[in-house]
């Protein structure tokens, strides 16, 4: 496949990888791999995304665990070991006011870089706090039956 000739060529310091990690109150998600609770910047989440970063790719995630304020976290390009975690307030992870304000938050700390948005959770897409959101409300109008259990 060909891309068209309109089509620019992107290296890593053209890019802002966007992370949305509605991790909610999955408890094991957010523990993995070895079930102990760990400061933000100490998952293995983020410790993949210093990885991203140390090639020249700036990295802001959105990162909800259990129990705590959401962080965001800024990861600058090529400086991993400069990586931040600023707490806000405990987010609703699955309204839409959540994930625009990542991509501002992002598009104004690299204004001039592309913004790749990856959504993060369990394996085949299953984002916690955004599936049980739907389910309730798939529940609430009578679609789904008791998902609770």
């Amino acid at each position: 496949m060909s891309l068209p000739s309109s089509a620019t060529s992107l290296s890593t310091e053209d890019l802002c990888l966007v992370v949305h990690a509605p991790f909610g109150d999955d408890y094991a998600l957010s523990r993995y791999p070895d079930g102990e609770t760990l400061s933000v910047l100490r998952t293995p989440l983020v410790e993949s995304l210093r990885g991203v970063a140390s090639t020249g790719v700036a990295v802001v995630a959105l990162v909800d665990l259990p129990g705590e304020a959401t962080h965001l976290v800024n990861i600058p390009p090529g400086q991993p070991q400069a990586a931040h975690a600023e707490p806000h307030w405990k987010m609703d992870m699955s309204a839409a006011p959540t994930l625009s304000g990542l991509l501002r938050a992002a598009a104004r700390a690299y204004p001039d870089r592309r913004l790749m948005l990856a959504v993060e959770g369990h394996g085949s897409g299953y984002q916690p706090a955004i599936d049980k959101a739907g389910l309730l409300a798939l529940h609430e109008a009578g679609l789904v039956g008791d998902w609770h259990s």
